[in-house]
């Protein structure tokens, strides 16, 4: 029986002196095969794009891939494709399994944090920061702190449990401090350290950093007080963020600093109140959102606070709770209906903030 197979993939092939059911046969493995291919292909691109991390796809062969994966596993100190029974991790396993498996872990880990819950250090509330165990995908990987990590605010980055954290400079008043979490690109050390950089620029050479918190230092350079739940951090005493008397314009809408992160946008809770002269009305709205007019009762009520008055004898206040996303720069705008009315109150209160701890970063 003639034996012919395709060039490149090995196929066997029809042949006129077989009998119908040997060429269906043949067919049908070939385009078993075929299908089988295609799909190692399709996956195999994928992966490499995703892992490169860009578009272009790789020129280097799939075992190649393979070869790499399992040299440079997911899991920081594991030495197995995650996800996959040991047996995977063989050579026997076809690579579009592997790869595939590998993709999706990464795909769907990029961004995943679990515990990492901070708090100021009971003995030393003012400059030491604890942070609890828990886990986080830092660059291309999730790694572990496995137990309380503690790091000063009022000493330079040293490595360890209890040493400085700052990646720079020296602890300021008032100022917004990130918290990142660390892991040493050669040994797979884990640490954690505090830069006034979004993006940790002044990390240490050769650390790759997470964002995980933020915090800030009250005048006297202290940490403020907080309470984190989770990605909510409460402030223990709210601050009075705007407490301000007849300088609310009408004409277009005034951004305001409130407590929030600098240099991320966040779900913020805020407590709105007014008084004023009658009539009044202002409106606080997310700088992400068109700056619109105050409009009054008559015309559909675009408002957060108005004051009334009765008669020329009573006025009153309306006070609202809102939820809103800040821009970077920690702001929310406010707008009034009656432009800089010199008898107008509007105070705001940050009750606490939701912060996106490095999934947005």
């Amino acid at each position: 029986m003639p034996d012919e197979r395709t060039a490149n993939r090995d196929y066997l092939l029809p042949n006129p002196g077989h009998t119908l059911a040997v060429d269906v046969n043949r067919l049908r493995a070939a385009l078993v095969q075929i299908d089988i291919d295609v799909a190692a292909n399709l996956v195999a691109d994928a992966a490499r794009s995703v892992l490169i991390g860009n578009n272009a796809l790789a020129t280097s062969a799939n075992s190649a891939e393979v070869t790499a994966l399992k040299a440079n596993p997911i899991f920081s100190g594991n030495g197995s494709i995650p996800n996959l029974p040991a047996s995977n991790n063989s050579s026997s396993i076809p690579n579009s399994k592997l790869i595939h498996d590998v993709v999706l872990d990464r795909l769907f880990l990029q961004g995943f944090i679990n515990g990492l819950i901070t708090s100021r250090n009971v003995t030393t509330p003012n400059t030491h920061i604890d942070i609890g165990a828990g886990s986080s995908w830092v660059g291309d990987r999730i790694i572990q702190n496995v137990a309380v990590f503690t790091k000063r605010l009022d000493a330079i980055w040293l490595a360890g449990s209890g040493n400085g954290g700052l990646f720079s400079g020296a602890r300021a008043a008032n100022t917004w401090y990130h918290l990142f979490i660390l892991r040493n690109d050669t040994t797979g050390a884990i640490d954690f350290g505090f830069d006034t950089s979004v993006s940790a620029a002044n990390r240490p050479v050769g650390w790759t950093a997470r964002l995980i918190w933020s915090l800030r230092t009250d005048a006297s350079s202290n940490i403020i007080p907080y309470s984190q739940t989770g990605d909510v951090c409460t402030w223990v005493t709210p601050p009075i963020d705007l407490n301000s008397v007849g300088g609310i314009s009408s004409a277009s809408g005034t951004l305001y600093t409130i407590s929030t992160p600098l240099g991320l946008s966040c779900l913020v809770q805020i407590y709105v109140g007014a008084n004023g002269s009658a009539g009044q009305l202002h409106y606080v709205s997310s700088p992400a959102t068109a700056d619109l007019a105050v409009s009054n009762f008559a015309i559909g009520g675009r408002y957060t606070t108005f004051s009334f008055n009765s008669a020329s004898v009573f006025e009153g206040t309306l006070a609202s709770t809102l939820s809103l996303f800040t821009n970077t720069a920690s702001q929310i705008r406010v707008r009034a209906f009656n432009s800089a009315v010199s008898a107008d109150v509007i105070s705001i209160v940050t009750n606490f903030f939701t912060h996106p701890r490095g999934r947005l970063v």
